[in-house]
């Protein structure tokens, strides 16, 4: 329980920072001549470039899943019988983790060709100005830009499939039937269990698994943020989410605790995950990755992509915080800041 803890806190750190630190990151780089420390002026671009579009891929994502009708989709979802719900539940938690494996190879991906354009246009000695250079100069840029409108295509299928992932199981929890929610957890708990449960597992696979749970956990938690807020402070349905949460938690110590004694694994081996993963947060913090986006190195390896959650609590948090008072907003918007 305290390396899943600790996964949930860090994936719940590197979502808050891509609207906390990046956008001051942003913001700074505006007025800052300088480098700062120890990097180069080169490096100094790199990572702006990379905050920059790290940042404006968040913004269009976002802007682009308000081609959703979220009343639509509900009550599209809402027509359907339990077996269907049980269908796209499904359907939706499997491509989710296919996205999430998709997308930390297409973010390296652009962020690497973000870093070596704006490093090959920053360095005058590499060819000279000329025919050349303005050729390599231009399939580079024209390279970046299509690699931005991949990430872009990817970022807003993902956040689709959030999206109807939390409608779905919102759906669930206010169906007429009243029970339609616990189907749902009951057949793809037992789904999960009998998939690891009494396997043979290597501490490599187990920990794969922990930090699944991990992301599920706060997958969870801003579902039940998001959809307490597009309801206008419907607690009912935020106790009900935290009771599905409970019931998860309790899945969770039964497979890892019948798959750590099917495989003679001692406790000592989530001590060791917490180690890898606590050096892995150190070495992040103390070196910025020049070609992070869609969240840093650490929370890759938990395999979470920060970039489409983000932008779908974006998306349906939109219409609430307008509809605040002005006076409001800001606070939250300072709020915001201050949180690092």
């Amino acid at each position: 329980e305290k390396l899943l803890a600790l996964g949930f806190f860090i994936c719940l750190d590197e979502f808050f920072t891509q609207f906390t630190t990046l956008p001051q990151r942003c913001l700074g780089s505006l007025w800052q001549k300088k480098p700062s420390g120890h990097r180069t002026d080169v490096d100094r671009r790199v990572q702006v470039a990379l905050d920059w579009v790290h940042l404006s891929m968040l913004i269009l994502t976002a802007l682009s899943l308000y081609v959703y009708n979220i009343s639509w989709v509900y009550h599209n979802i809402r027509g359907q019988n339990v077996i269907k719900l049980y269908v796209i539940y499904n359907i939706v938690e499997i491509f989710d983790g296919l996205c999430s494996s998709f997308g930390i190879d297409v973010f390296d991906m652009l962020g690497s060709g973000v870093a070596g354009t704006v490093k090959f246009l920053s360095e005058e000695d590499t060819i000279p100005r000329g025919d050349r250079w303005m050729v390599v100069a231009v399939s580079l840029v024209a390279r970046t830009a299509l690699d931005y409108f991949i990430s872009w295509c990817y970022s807003f299928i993902h956040g689709s499939l959030l999206l109807a992932w939390a409608v779905t199981l919102n759906v669930s929890i206010n169906s007429a039937a009243g029970n339609t929610i616990i189907v749902l957890l009951v057949s793809n708990n037992f789904i999960e269990l009998k998939a690891v449960a009494l396997k043979p597992f290597k501490l490599q696979n187990l920990f794969q698994i922990a930090m699944r749970d991990a992301v599920e956990r706060i997958q969870m938690l801003l579902f039940v943020v998001a959809i307490v807020a597009y309801t206008r402070g419907d607690f009912r349905v935020g106790m009900t989410w935290f009771t599905i949460f409970i019931f998860e938690i309790v899945v969770d110590w039964i497979k890892h605790s019948s798959t750590a004694k099917f495989n003679g694994m001692k406790y000592v081996a989530y001590n060791s995950f917490s180690l890898v993963i606590s050096r892995d947060l150190v070495a992040s913090k103390k070196h910025l990755s020049t070609t992070s986006i869609g969240g840093s190195n650490i929370s890759k390896r938990l395999g979470f992509v920060t970039l489409p959650m983000g932008a779908f609590v974006v998306r349906m948090l939109g219409s609430f915080i307008w509809s605040l008072p002005y006076t409001h907003i800001l606070l939250l918007i300072a709020l915001m800041f201050l949180m690092k």
